[in-house]
């Protein structure tokens, strides 16, 4: 079988019985796992659900791909939030657009494959402020290392797997551009660190391929996953206890059982949404809906928090110190695939820094981070993409246009650990209908702070170190920046992002 054949075996399953032992509502990150995980141990009785198609062999299966694949709507779920006060401007009516994986492996398959754990601290927190034991670094560590097969041998055995299914390798090949990025932040007094290492305060570049969740290695036990239209509720009893789902496939109506368990992995969005129109959440909320019965009365939908992120394009004076932009050639997509991961469309090149802010003194727990990557014209689609609206139109063309002749860096601040809390609830009991969203962005006071501190210093490394030899910031304004009450023209271009 051929590379997409394999891929779209997976997909193309069909329901064969009414009962299993375990239902899994998402194959996702975190679904596909778990139903592997499961059918390892109890067998193959166990239902995989999944609302979106399967992967394709070329746009999601190779990480330089990636400005290709975000453009193919068809695999993703598309929120909108609600109109946000702090930022947006940009936006038509300044709700903020959102783009989630809709298909076999979610975000790991749409994303850059770049593989990212979190931080320690994050982990421990879900058991001190949540309760939740069994989940500190500590105690889920051992089931990375567990699925991780990393090949590069600088890394730490402490922190990394070796045998594992899901494929982790450091990039071959890195740009010209960012080293000497990373050069600059290292003469700033960062370290090289290890991201999924001991700590995550310095610089590093991406780890260029990991193996999306999903995979046939994954998923080669699971063998019910047909792929749904929507998941419509979870079915509970008097007890309450959920005993199966109730789902469209085609265009027939379905309830399937689950002996044990049902399992809700469908996305934070998708979970929360999917939990309400069950009779899960906040009994108000419900009943004004009407939701009914209400199962349980529990904050499902409530403390949303939310990284928000920011844009820089930073133009490159030489052109020859960026390498050639992978070429879309059967050399380059073969070396990708099939020999050893190697080669430019092997690979996402971004490096990173994580950092605090002047909230955070805990240097320990970075709470903001800048991202670069390198933007070649063959990937102006990401740019161009970009859900703007209808205000200011001709700006924002103007703008893009500005860009499109150039290879260029786009240099990205993350604010890592908002403290702006938002909210997903239902307003009708269709489950055709997307959720309300509203992640209240930067409403917290020291998430401006944090994030301006982000953007700051972005432009610190920019136009005062060593960078600026290579590069310089986009002279053209953000439309609605180029006259700036506010302050500097950076604080101005935050609102409008």
């Amino acid at each position: 079988m051929t590379r997409q054949q394999i891929h779209d075996s997976f997909a193309d399953r069909i329901l064969t019985k009414s009962t299993y032992d375990f239902i899994v509502v998402g194959a996702g990150s975190a679904g596909a796992i778990v139903a592997c995980r499961l059918a390892n141990k109890y067998g193959n009785n166990i239902l995989l659900l999944e609302a979106g198609g399967a992967q394709d062999a070329v746009l999601t299966d190779i990480p330089g791909m990636f400005v290709y694949s975000s453009k193919d709507s068809s695999r993703f779920w598309h929120y909108v939030n609600q109109p946000q006060p702090e930022v947006g401007q940009a936006f038509f009516n300044r709700q903020v657009t959102e783009s989630m994986g809709r298909v076999l492996g979610g975000g790991s398959t749409m994303n850059r494959m770049i593989y990212n754990r979190g931080n320690h601290k994050y982990y421990d927190s879900i058991v001190s402020d949540f309760g939740a034991n069994g989940w500190s670094y500590a105690e889920v560590l051992p089931y990375f290392k567990l699925s991780e097969n990393n090949t590069d041998p600088n890394v730490s055995s402490v922190y990394h797997g070796r045998n594992g299914p899901v494929g982790v390798s450091s990039p071959d090949i890195i740009d010209p551009m960012l080293l000497a990025w990373q050069k600059a932040i290292i003469e700033q007094g960062f370290p090289i660190v290890d991201i999924n290492g001991r700590t995550q305060y310095g610089t590093n570049n991406s780890k260029g391929w990991s193996e999306t969740i999903y995979s046939q290695l994954i998923l080669r036990n699971v063998k019910h996953m047909p792929r749904f239209k929507y998941s419509i509720r979870v079915v509970c009893d008097q007890g309450p206890m959920a005993y199966g789902v109730e789902m469209t496939m085609g265009y027939k109506h379905y309830t399937i059982e689950a002996k044990q368990e049902v399992i809700v992995s469908a996305g934070t969005y998708g979970s929360a949404h999917l939990l309400q129109l069950s009779g899960i959440g906040p009994r108000e909320l419900l009943n004004t809906v009407g939701v009914g019965p209400v199962w349980a009365d529990l904050p499902v939908g409530q403390h949303l928090q939310n990284h928000i992120g920011f844009a820089i394009p930073m133009l490159i004076v030489n052109a020859s110190a960026v390498l050639p932009a992978p070429q879309l050639n059967v050399q380059q997509m073969y070396q990708a695939l099939f020999g050893q991961h190697t080669g430019p469309l092997a690979s996402q090149n971004i490096a990173y820094l994580l950092f605090n802010s002047s909230v955070n003194s805990d240097w320990t727990y970075p709470d903001i981070m800048n991202e670069v990557t390198l933007v070649t014209q063959h990937g102006l689609g990401s740019v161009n993409g970009a859900p703007i609206g209808e205000q200011r139109k001709s700006e924002w063309d103007s703008y893009f246009e500005h860009l499109s002749y150039n290879n260029f860096l786009e240099v990205s601040p993350v604010l890592l650990r908002p403290k702006s809390v938002g909210s997903v609830w239902i307003n009708t009991t269709d489950p055709y209908a997307l959720p309300v969203i509203n992640n209240n962005y930067l409403k917290h006071p020291d998430d401006r702070r944090a994030l301006l501190d982000a953007i700051s210093y972005a432009y610190y490394v920019i136009e005062e170190t060593s960078v600026r030899q290579y590069a310089y910031v986009n002279p053209q304004p953000m439309p609605g920046c180029r006259y700036c009450p506010t302050g500097p023209v950076w604080q101005c271009q935050s609102y409008h992002n």
